[in-house]
């Protein structure tokens, strides 16, 4: 396979395959997280916004870039499934994960001296799959 098709493969034919979907769901978590980082760093930092509030703000923008390019490019329409229940069941998983994150953000900088930043990343991987695989 060479490059144009391989890049056509993954980035513009409907993506039917798990391995299309993966690729594809993880460059959605990249500029999701980014929107994420950039929306936290910036109410913490510039606006001195206390931590877990700009979090909570963060997740906003984190959800919306995430939730827009899942449906339209990382995962196709589920036959047999409404958008709403879709949406539901996002905002049900994405609940869950941000309360988990924002849990790991207060225990970390509080119970261990760690650095907000580093308490940030630590429940990213693991949420990447857990997201991941009830998407599927």
């Amino acid at each position: 396979m060479d490059f144009r098709s391989l890049t056509h493969h993954f980035f513009v034919r409907r993506a039917e395959r798990t391995h299309v979907q993966f690729v594809r769901y993880f460059l959605v978590a990249v500029l999701s997280v980014a929107a994420d980082f950039v929306v936290f760093f910036s109410l913490v930092e510039s606006f001195h916004v206390q931590y877990l509030v700009a979090a909570s703000a963060a997740f906003v923008a984190w959800l919306v870039v995430n939730y827009g390019l899942s449906v339209v490019w990382a995962f196709p329409r589920r036959h047999g499934r409404s958008r709403v229940l879709e949406l539901l069941l996002f905002l049900l998983v994405s609940l869950i994960g941000f309360l988990f994150n924002l849990g790991v953000l207060w225990f970390c900088p509080c119970a261990l001296g760690l650095f907000y930043f580093w308490s940030k990343l630590i429940p990213r991987a693991p949420r990447f799959f857990f997201n991941f695989a009830l998407r599927k």
